[in-house]
């Protein structure tokens, strides 16, 4: 941490975490759809957008490995995980 505010690597660890736990504790007692996976999506660039980690266009910076992008791994890939 930095100033009181989660580095790039942290606030990416936590979105993460987060999303890992939630959607592996509701995802097997829930569908969760490719348009819901696209609404945590859409929160996910906001928070990136407002911490000025990324202005969320394109996505490949969001998604794509560490040498082009964050390396996110996208709310339907935990969705799909078995």
């Amino acid at each position: 941490m930095t100033g009181g505010l989660l580095s790039e690597e942290h606030t990416a660890k936590t979105i993460s975490l987060a999303l890992s736990g939630i959607i592996g504790y509701y995802g097997r007692a829930a569908i969760i759809t490719w348009e819901d996976a696209v609404k945590i999506e859409e929160a996910r660039v906001e928070v990136l957008r407002s911490k000025g980690i990324t202005n969320g266009k394109p996505r490949a910076a969001i998604y794509g490995d560490r040498q082009s992008g964050l390396q996110h791994e996208h709310a339907y890939a935990y969705a799909t995980r078995d």
